[in-house]
């Protein structure tokens, strides 16, 4: 399955189960929920707003790193991550984080 195989899966399934929107932000596609971007699919990875409790330990995992839409614009709420295994896990964290 591609990337964006994978993503489209994803915001599918939150779409239906989570009442989660598709949507665009900086050019890339999103999921949304309460009109809050909590996920998005950029460059081949997906990229996430974490509670803060989560980020730190998320940034420590083989691959990931701050979102970057521009070199030297880091956006540090949010990591990117190219292990499509932990696409799913994180989307729901982070979409229970900006749900409250």
């Amino acid at each position: 399955m591609t990337a964006l195989e994978k993503y489209n899966q994803i915001a599918e399934h939150l779409k239906v189960t989570k009442h989660a929107a598709k949507g665009s932000m900086f050019g890339a596609k999103c999921i949304k929920v309460n009109r809050k971007v909590f996920a998005m699919f950029f460059q081949d990875e997906m990229v996430f707003k974490l509670p803060p409790e989560r980020h730190n330990h998320v940034l420590s995992l083989e691959g990931t790193h701050l979102f970057e839409p521009m070199p030297g614009r880091q956006m540090k709420e949010w990591v990117s991550v190219p292990d499509q295994d932990l696409w799913e896990n994180l989307a729901l964290e982070s979409l229970k984080y900006l749900a409250k």
